[in-house]
């Protein structure tokens, strides 16, 4: 196996939101180093983070530098579950906040992973919604069919600003659930899930 390309320089050159890119980043079986700048996810989170309250929201994740477009922030780190655990656990309310369902549509078929974020975790967990996010969740692979829930920098971001990403696609019928995002192009409430339906 030889290394790909997905990083320049440390960056991701194109960040897209909307889940249509997938990484795969160099696994076990490649020949290369441990140092090889294709295993930018694999070397963990970034140091530069921290956890705290926020208005309305509970806790937000923040950064102490700023942070350049197209940096990896940390991933979205729980325990894998399945689908029907997933709505499950929804439904019994107390959970439903740390539950991350991914989609990914490749050859006319879909592909769910489900990651619940409550007794297992990282910082990852406390990063909002904005419906102006300046972040994005883009799976990277590392060798597993389970992707890793990566979240890049899609902007500059400044000293001590929220780490924010869109729970949903913008297009994405609303919750009941108010948002608290202060965007100027905030919907007014968080995107629905089918785990909400």
């Amino acid at each position: 196996m030889t290394c790909g390309v997905n990083y320049r320089k440390g960056l991701l050159d194109e960040v897209k939101s909307n889940n249509e890119r997938c990484i795969f980043e160099c696994s076990p079986l490649c020949l290369c180093s441990i140092t090889c700048s294709n295993k930018l996810v694999q070397r963990g989170p970034s140091q530069d983070l921290y956890v705290k309250e926020v208005e309305n929201k509970g806790w937000g994740l923040f950064t102490r530098k700023s942070v350049e477009r197209g940096k990896f922030i940390c991933e979205y780190a729980g325990e894998i579950i399945g689908r029907e655990e997933a709505f499950r656990m929804f439904k019994v309310g107390k959970h439903r906040k740390y539950i991350f369902c991914l989609k990914e549509h490749c050859g006319g078929k879909v592909s769910e992973t489900y990651i619940d974020a409550t007794n297992f975790a990282n910082v990852g967990r406390y990063a909002n919604h904005s419906c102006s996010p300046n972040c994005s969740v883009i799976p990277v692979r590392t060798g597993f069919m389970t992707p890793r829930l990566a979240i890049f920098a899609q902007c500059n971001i400044n000293k001590d600003e929220e780490i924010t990403y869109a729970y949903g696609p913008s297009d994405s019928r609303v919750s009941s659930l108010p948002c608290f995002c202060g965007a100027n192009a905030c919907r007014g409430f968080l995107p629905s899930t089918e785990l909400d339906r």
